[in-house]
């Protein structure tokens, strides 16, 4: 009978015990898993940051605010990116505002942008 000599698949030490033991802890198991994800990890993480920096720059137009009128160039120049969203809500007029997260927007006329509060009802 031939012995296979099994080595942890995260830092190649020897592995002792069971037959079917692939990593030495759990240390090594998650640093395994986290590597195999990491690039998926990265991109979410980094549309993560544009939502949050568009809310982030969204509430600050509104302040304290119910709604605000703002040129969309002057968000662009803010560093706000249109193309990312949580969420589209109805609202009553039939109208679909864009959200991120509490806060959302509304094209309105030419070049205008309608900033508005959400109701969070969860």
């Amino acid at each position: 009978m031939e012995f296979k000599l099994r080595v942890c698949r995260a830092c190649e030490k020897i592995l002792r015990g069971r037959s079917d033991k692939k990593f030495c802890n759990d240390h090594c198991r998650n640093t395994h898993n986290n590597r195999l994800r990491a690039p998926e990890t990265t991109y979410i993480r980094n549309i993560t940051l544009v939502i949050r920096r568009n809310r982030a720059i969204l509430k600050s137009v509104l302040g304290e605010k119910k709604n605000a009128s703002v040129d969309r160039n002057a968000l662009i120049e803010q560093g706000f990116r249109f193309r990312y969203h949580t969420h589209l809500e109805n609202q009553n007029k039939g109208d679909d505002v864009v959200c991120c997260y509490d806060v959302g927007y509304m094209p309105t006329e030419k070049d205008k942008v309608l900033v508005v509060r959400v109701n969070r009802t969860y």
